[in-house]
Order: structure tokens, then sequence, then C-alpha cells
């Protein structure tokens, strides 16, 4: 949280049972926003900065095994600390 009580980030696990492929599970529910492939700790994601109603967020859908992780920051600075720090096995 910052010094205003604003979350830095959030993280998001969601099952992906049908097993959708990422831009497939990220039309599905995260909407239009444009988005841009990245990789994050060595993962395959999508990036977007803004979310499916247009509001202005940094973040990333990546997908590991049956789930699909969305995370998100307010500040790109904070996205990229955080997300230099994710390692997949």
């Amino acid at each position: 949280m910052d010094g205003s009580g604003l979350p830095h980030a959030s993280l998001y696990v969601y099952t992906n049972g049908n097993q959708a492929g990422l831009e497939a599970w990220v039309a599905d529910h995260a909407g239009a926003a444009p988005k841009e492939e990245r990789t994050i700790g060595g993962q395959r994601a999508l990036f977007t900065s803004a979310g499916a109603d247009g509001t202005p967020t940094t973040g990333a859908y990546f997908a590991k095994g049956e789930f699909v992780f969305s995370i998100s920051t307010l500040k790109i600075e904070d996205f990229n600390a955080l997300t230099g720090q994710f390692r997949f096995n």
C-alpha cells in the first residue's frame, strides 16, 4: 500500500479448466483493451495499459498449467519492479 492506502499491486488467479489459449481466455474475460505480448519470469504474457472498461492501469495476464494469472499495478514502475522478480519453473 502507498501512503494514501492504495494497493501497489493486485494478483488474481483464475482456473482455465478448458485449457483455452491465453488470447482466447483474455478476450472472453478481460474485454477488448489493447494488449501486447511480453515475457514475465520466462513466461509469455499479454500486457495491457488499460482495463476492459478503458480505465488506465498497468497489468498483464499469463497462463501456467490450468491457471491464468492477472497482475495489475497503478504505476508502470511498480509493475516492472514486481514482475522483475518473477521466475517460473
